[in-house]
């Protein structure tokens, strides 16, 4: 769980709490300050944690953290702004990126803003680009299907204002286009 705390020094600052669902009792995992929002466990036991380090919003590290000693691994550093989340198997973490650092100096270059998706284990292993998307906004990390075969990808194209969602299949790479709004998650089949 994340929780948001009153800002103190104009920086948003969340904390990573860890609840035993059968006593209700609550921890405070310590990484580093900044505004955190958890996208999943991974098979290891750590937990999956985008962290905006600083007060620019197109910085955003997604780090593992072990929620006994709070020591944080990046499996992957080659991004500035790479929401993520781990599958349900908890091996594999999706990345959903800019390719390279966007200039944010008030001009609107679409070339800079080519999304990608790209996956890896867990360690940061067997890193591979899946998809190459259009010229879109970023804000939400892909969502994985509950039987971890295909990704549902939220993102803002820069001619209309409500997100565009995709079903992405991991192994083929087909892409199919569901409705639009915000995709946060899958709901499984009974």
């Amino acid at each position: 769980v994340t929780r948001r705390l009153p800002k103190l020094t104009g920086e948003p600052v969340s904390q990573l709490v860890t609840v035993d669902l059968a006593t209700g009792a609550e921890r405070v995992v310590d990484p580093p300050r900044g505004n955190m929002s958890t996208t999943g466990w991974t098979a290891d036991g750590r937990v999956l944690v985008g962290v905006e380090p600083g007060s620019d919003p197109n910085e955003l590290q997604a780090v593992l953290v072990d929620p006994d000693t709070g020591a944080m691994t990046e499996p992957v550093t080659r991004w500035s702004f790479a929401p993520a989340s781990v599958s349900p198997d908890g091996t594999t973490i999706a990345y959903l990126v800019y390719p390279k650092r966007v200039n944010r100096d008030g001009v609107l270059r679409p070339s800079e803003n080519v999304y990608e998706v790209w996956l890896a284990n867990a360690d940061g292993s067997a890193l591979r680009r899946i998809h190459t998307g259009a010229p879109a906004y970023l804000e939400f990390p892909p969502a994985w299907s509950p039987d971890g075969r295909q990704l549902a990808i939220s993102v803002t194209n820069f001619d209309v204002s409500d997100p565009n969602n995709y079903a992405l299949d991991i192994e083929t790479g087909a892409v199919r286009e569901l409705p639009p709004g915000i995709t946060m998650a899958w709901i499984p089949s009974p």
